[in-house]
């Protein structure tokens, strides 16, 4: 049986709690079944906590994801079609202006502020 199966909610258990549970920020990350990492959680500058929570850890992995793909992997071809790696991030680019800011801002603010 996997560890997954045996952290669900008994019959007893509230599934509500059980999912927020899972939502919640926290002070360590589980990468893997059985392994913790403390993060750095309770550092307050100036009244405000700047402590590194598994959220902004998250969003750290994933900006490191996008810069990765966009400075490393794009490449810049004014004369042919993209391809490969290079379509896939233009039409996502594509995707977020006409889908996303376009419909939020409006048709002069979503292209310019895109």
């Amino acid at each position: 049986m996997s560890s997954f199966a045996t952290n669900a909610p008994s019959g007893g258990q509230d599934v509500s709690e059980f999912i927020i549970h899972h939502l919640m920020n926290a002070d360590t990350w589980h990468p893997l079944p059985g392994v913790e990492i403390p993060l750095l959680g309770d550092i307050t500058l100036f009244g405000v906590n700047v402590g590194l929570t598994v959220h902004a850890l998250m969003l750290i992995i994933a900006a490191g994801i996008v810069f990765l793909l966009f400075g490393l992997l794009y490449k810049k071809q004014s004369h042919q079609a993209p391809s490969g790696i290079t379509n896939m991030l233009e039409a996502l680019v594509l995707f977020v202006r006409d889908e996303i800011c376009v419909n939020y801002m409006g048709e002069a603010d979503g292209k310019r502020l895109a």
